[in-house]
């Protein structure tokens, strides 16, 4: 059940017996046949060919294949892969026959059936444990980890880490485990996974005194429903944290200088590094002071959470100019698919030619990765980065494999396999799941993936620093429409704006 302790077991069992490991990330647009082979062209000729994926990969030259995400796959689709986890043969889809060799081995992944899921068409969902899939594997139950050996795991990654700050950690971990919820999905959510813990204790590692800030932030504690919300604070009054209410721009606040400096880059490619129109104001700074603490402590994988129009992507890119990374967009949308967030087809020539898509090149060149509106798209699709971020695995529908191991030395090098670079990240920006936009949960799917973090809205004040900023650059005409919108709409505020805006006006 605890999908983080599942993959670093199978991961250390394959290290034990130094076999070659693929990961197959699975997602629910698979079918049976994209299980085993899938269509490609020859750059040469534009010729369309066959390629392997990681399992038949596996089965042909031996090894070990995980199966990430067997419960996202169709019943369907599942249950033909029991041929060769039963009888060690299979029939391809190019019409060959291949019997696995004597080493191939099979490892899946997959969530237990919740017993209050529904399907697409808002039914009662089955479970995915079919009787046919029943008989095709050993099955091994994975429970959460004990408390003590959960604290000695955490004791043993940050061993910098105050005992007073575990020991509130273990405790909120109880109380938040302890509270009843309508659903398993809600429970998730509120759950303290591994995942989540390391989050927040690298980066309560370089500030012990933010640790209810970077819980709230790590929880989304500001997009839960009211009376979760209400849960949440309860628990960690029991545990004896305590929350430090931040007031966004309301005081000057500047960023640290000399961590930027430390995280800044040189960059290959300048053209790539954003050059926005930023007005300076104190709350958004902090914001970015916020990302930028996660980025410093190595957080490879940031989710940007705010409401439509409170400057995620202007903060973002603002960011990344201090920083001079070059940075690699791809926006979202419904019809995004996962073949098409990882390859581009292009004609050349009057052939289909693949090209690297953003993500693959951020991650061969050691990029930012910024994927916009990414509650836009469906769930599985971002769920394919899980094994990207997590495992430094990810199939390609090529045949090629990004991997954060390469190859493993000169005699055994592959060309299929892409080195991730040391410096890749992926910054995901969404907005919180409902109305207006009823965009997908995604901070409930895969939040623990992710460090979390939280666009405020502006406040007054820093609403006021960027607007006076703004007008000095326009026409008279824009500031005076300006300064009568603002006079007229904003109570309580209006006079001394109007004054600052008609000062602005007269120089």
């Amino acid at each position: 059940q605890q999908h983080h302790q599942q993959h670093h077991q199978q991961h250390h069992q394959q290290h034990q017996r130094q076999q070659h490991l693929r990961l197959f990330s699975l997602h629910a647009d698979l079918n049976a046949r994209d299980l085993l082979m899938v269509r490609t062209t020859d750059n040469a000729t534009g010729n369309t060919t066959w390629t392997d994926t990681p399992l038949t990969n596996a089965a042909r030259n031996g090894g070990c294949v995980i199966l990430d995400g067997l419960d996202k796959l169709r019943s369907d689709a599942l249950s033909s892969l029991a041929l060769v986890m039963e009888h060690g043969w299979m029939a391809l889809p190019d019409g060959t026959r291949l019997v696995a060799h004597d080493s191939f081995r099979v490892i899946g992944i997959g969530h237990p059936p919740a017993a209050d899921a529904t399907s697409m068409d808002g039914g009662e969902a089955s479970s995915w444990i079919t009787p046919e899939v029943q008989g095709m594997c050993h099955w091994i139950r994975v429970d959460t980890l004990p408390a003590k050996e959960l604290r000695e795991v955490l004791v043993e990654l940050y061993p910098s880490l105050d005992d007073d700050i575990v020991d509130k950690l273990m405790r909120l971990e109880k109380e938040l485990n302890d509270v009843s919820v309508d659903s398993a999905a809600e429970q998730e959510s509120l759950r303290l996974s591994l995942r989540k813990l390391k989050h927040i204790c690298r980066r309560v590692e370089r500030n012990p005194n933010e640790l209810g800030n970077i819980l709230c932030s790590t929880l989304l504690l500001d997009f839960l429903p009211e009376w979760e919300s209400g849960i949440v604070k309860r628990c960690f009054e029991k545990s004896g944290i305590s929350i430090q209410p931040r007031d966004y721009g309301t005081c000057d606040y500047t960023m640290d200088e000399e961590l930027l400096k430390s995280c800044r880059r040189v960059a290959s490619d300048p053209l790539l590094v954003p050059n926005v129109r930023f007005h300076e104001n104190a709350g958004q700074a902090e914001v970015m002071g916020d990302i930028l603490e996660a980025h410093s402590v190595g957080e490879k994988a940031l989710l940007i959470m705010g409401n439509q129009g409170n400057g995620k992507n202007k903060v973002v890119d603002k960011l990344l100019s201090l920083l001079n990374c070059e940075r690699e967009y791809v926006q979202l949308h419904r019809d995004t698919t996962v073949q098409s967030l990882l390859m581009m087809p292009m004609v050349e020539n009057g052939r289909i030619v693949y090209r690297d898509s953003p993500l693959v090149r951020a991650a061969k060149h050691g990029r930012i990765l910024v994927l916009d509106e990414a509650d836009k798209a469906p769930v599985e699709v971002v769920a394919v980065l899980k094994g990207l971020i997590e495992d430094g695995l990810l199939s390609l529908p090529d045949g090629r494999v990004l991997s954060r191991l390469g190859s493993k030395s000169s005699e055994e090098r592959d060309d299929n396999i892409i080195p991730i670079h040391p410096d890749f990240s992926v910054w995901t920006l969404a907005n919180p799941a409902g109305w207006p936009f009823h965009g997908n949960d995604l901070a409930r799917e895969m939040a623990d993936v992710f460090s979390c973090h939280t666009v405020h809205p502006m406040d007054m004040n820093s609403h006021k620093v960027s607007m006076l900023d703004f007008l000095t650059t326009t026409s008279f005409a824009i500031q005076l429409k300006y300064a009568i919108i603002v006079h007229s709409m904003i109570p309580g505020h209006s006079c001394e704006l109007w004054n600052q805006c008609r000062t602005t006006i007269h120089r």
